[in-house]
């Protein structure tokens, strides 16, 4: 199975914007062609993504 980013950026943009329409994400996810899960999940994983990215590595600093 592909993974394409493309038709997850575009079913979470058609999401994003029927719930400012006021449908509720079951619905949405379903009039975008996908499922109220799938949709979780993949907002999970940018969320995840975003925030791997924009953390910074710290060393151990001890005190002497």
């Amino acid at each position: 199975m592909e993974h394409e980013p493309e038709k997850f950026e575009d079913v979470l943009a058609r999401v994003k914007f029927l719930e400012g329409l006021g449908l509720s994400q079951p619905y949405a996810a379903g009039a975008a062609g996908s499922t109220a899960n799938s949709v979780r999940v993949l907002r999970h994983k940018i969320k995840k993504a975003k925030n791997a990215s924009t953390k910074k590595k710290k060393g151990r600093r001890r005190g002497r």
